[in-house]
């Protein structure tokens, strides 16, 4: 459900102290939920400071507008903390994209109404504090055309360090995969392909190869 339970920042202290006793020097938080709640996201970044955890480089999981919202303190006291990478779920720049990944909320500011999208100021607070944006993005929704895929490509070479860009993929049973069959737009059923990087919908304007082909180049 909407539910989620956190462990102890006793707890995860111990987990990093444990990994850093094996010789990890680097870890990923996983938690793609840690920025819902920004009070203890810093209190776990003071406590990895206080306990000397500060020379392992960590990357984290985090939703733009938390970022945005809170990010001229927050990113400064992540950097404090030893956090080098940030994943932003960006998913889309486009708000009718947004809509249909169901990825509005989280990049929207509370109060900027409709076009509030924050990701451009959640990357500039890590920038300006040295961290490294590793920015999820996703192109060949439905509706995209030739242009819409192209402005998410030119936004993730203008302001993303590490680009990661997928295609929509019709997993089983999922509201996605309805929506996807209705309009007639998946073009391969074998599911050995749905690995997120080959294109096995079109869009209502573009093919599926020319969708992928596009990506591709842009990765290149």
């Amino acid at each position: 459900g909407r539910n989620f339970h956190v462990y102890s920042i006793d707890r995860v202290l111990a987990d990093i102290a444990d990994a850093r006793k094996h010789g990890a020097r680097a870890i990923f938080l996983v938690d793609d939920n840690i920025t819902l709640d920004i009070r203890r996201f810093e209190m776990l970044c003071q406590a990895i400071i206080d306990a000397g955890l500060n020379d392992i480089d960590y990357m984290v999981q985090a939703m733009t507008s938390p970022i945005a919202q809170h990010g001229a303190t927050l990113a400064p006291l992540m950097k404090r903390a030893g956090f080098r990478y940030v994943f932003l779920g960006i998913e889309n720049i486009l708000e009718n994209d947004l809509d249909f990944l169901k990825a509005r909320a989280k990049n929207a500011r509370h109060g900027l109404g409709p076009g509030g999208n924050t990701t451009v100021e959640a990357i500039d607070h890590l920038h300006r504090h040295g961290l490294f944006v590793v920015g999820g993005l996703i192109v060949g929704n439905p509706d995209d055309t030739r242009e819409a895929i192209e402005t998410n490509l030119e936004f993730a070479r203008r302001y993303v360090d590490w680009p990661y860009i997928q295609h929509p993929t019709p997993y089983p049973r999922t509201p996605m995969t309805q929506q996807f069959r209705q309009d007639h737009l998946i073009v391969d059923e074998d599911m050995s392909h749905y690995d997120g990087t080959t294109a096995v919908v079109r869009t209502k304007h573009v093919p599926a190869a020319d969708v992928e082909f596009m990506r591709w180049r842009a990765e290149r």
